[in-house]
């Protein structure tokens, strides 16, 4: 196994950890499911990821907005990961975390390099390792890569400790 899978690896199970650890204060609390929505005002449930949001475009992260949340949620967490080369894992194309409860969605081409201005609500929001080894958005690679990609949206009642893994 490589550096990166073993790097990868750690930064999804640390992810996971935070997860679980904080979903099951959440059903303590409170058992009855919460259906959180996430959606993109440029993705039809089911529909294909837009060129520009693929590397066969400009490779920009989409818009995402979302709402629902449960009550006590601290911080968000985001990963993004589809098919790749009939591998039988998916493949994570970009993780954000240290997102606060506050904020309501992602805009498009969210500048997260630390190089380009980005909203003062998300100065704190990091991102972790993806399967490109590197932190950040890539997008999928449509006509190699076709399949069903999975947005996922973690209400987290505690936070996430910045490691490594992060760049501002």
């Amino acid at each position: 196994m490589s550096t990166t899978n073993v790097r990868h690896r750690t930064d999804l199970l640390l992810l996971c950890i935070v997860a679980l650890a904080c979903g099951v204060a959440v059903f303590a609390v409170d058992p009855r499911p919460v259906e959180i929505r996430l959606s993109s005002p440029v993705v039809e449930p089911g529909g294909s990821l837009p060129v520009d949001h693929t590397q066969l475009g400009r490779d920009l992260s989409p818009p995402l907005v979302w709402d629902g949340l449960p009550e006590g949620t601290r911080e968000l967490a985001l990963v993004f990961d589809g098919p790749y080369d009939a591998q039988p894992r998916p493949f994570v194309h970009w993780v954000v975390y240290n997102i606060p409860a506050t904020v309501a969605g992602l805009e498009a081409g969210l500048a997260m390099d630390g190089l380009l201005e980005r909203p003062a609500e998300l100065a704190g929001v990091r991102q972790g390792q993806t399967g490109w080894d590197s932190p950040g958005y890539r997008g999928p690679w449509p006509t190699r890569e076709p399949g069903s990609y999975l947005f996922t949206l973690y209400a987290l009642r505690c936070a996430i400790a910045s490691g490594r893994t992060s760049r501002s």
